[in-house]
């Protein structure tokens, strides 16, 4: 089994992400009616826009995120979701303070794979925060539910909702904010090994084993 997590390279794989985002969204979960996505892709406005990043086994697309940066539109959780922006307090800086935020959305691992779901999860954060730190980014926003918030926080990301809840499709979604430094500083002082995991570039050939050890190395 050969598998890689990386960005996308080419409009194959770009075409092989926006098919799974359709039988995630519209076939399973059924958020985002078939109609609305001709020939069996899910995409949007935002697509064109962000960075994409795939997780491929044997070169099936089995997982996928997106980041889109700062832009002349609005984010989508202030499109879709009718969320404004964090305080600065929640994104935790000072008033003198820069900062340069990017939304991540359409995080899918499939669970019917030769790897973990979460497994294949955490190395989409691991390149995610990697290509986020090279571009200059400080802070992620998203709109999660609750199984995702639970899972993103279970691995001591500095995860912050800043709004109440609103519900979206079938789902109920809550706005937060990561600080990277913050996140990346308190894996430091605390989780070693995931520091050590999130702060370096790794090949994408060795994403999901570094991936499985951290987590191996977690429950023992």
């Amino acid at each position: 089994m050969f598998t890689e997590i990386r960005a996308v390279r080419n409009d194959g794989e770009r075409e092989a992400i926006y098919r799974l985002r359709f039988e995630t969204y519209c076939r399973k979960l059924n958020w985002i009616d078939v109609s609305e996505c001709p020939g069996g892709q899910e995409k949007d406005k935002y697509d064109k826009l962000a960075t994409h990043f795939i997780a491929l086994e044997n070169g099936r697309a089995i997982g996928t995120v997106r980041l889109i940066q700062q832009s002349r539109l609005p984010f989508p959780m202030e499109d879709e979701f009718s969320f404004s922006l964090p305080s600065r307090n929640a994104m935790e800086i000072d008033e003198a303070q820069a900062f340069y935020c990017g939304e991540i959305s359409r995080l899918i691992a499939l669970p019917d794979n030769g790897c973990l779901s979460r497994v294949v999860s955490l190395g989409l954060l691991q390149v995610l925060i990697r290509h986020s730190i090279h571009v200059g980014l400080t802070h992620w926003l998203q709109a999660l539910h609750a199984t995702s918030f639970r899972f993103i926080r279970s691995h001591g990301f500095r995860l912050r909702k800043f709004a109440s809840g609103r519900r979206f499709m079938t789902s109920k979604m809550f706005p937060t904010v990561i600080n990277i430094e913050r996140s990346l500083s308190d894996f430091r002082d605390h989780q070693p090994l995931m520091f050590d995991f999130l702060s370096q570039d790794i090949k994408p050939e060795d994403v999901v084993t570094r991936s499985e050890q951290v987590l191996q190395a977690r429950q023992a």
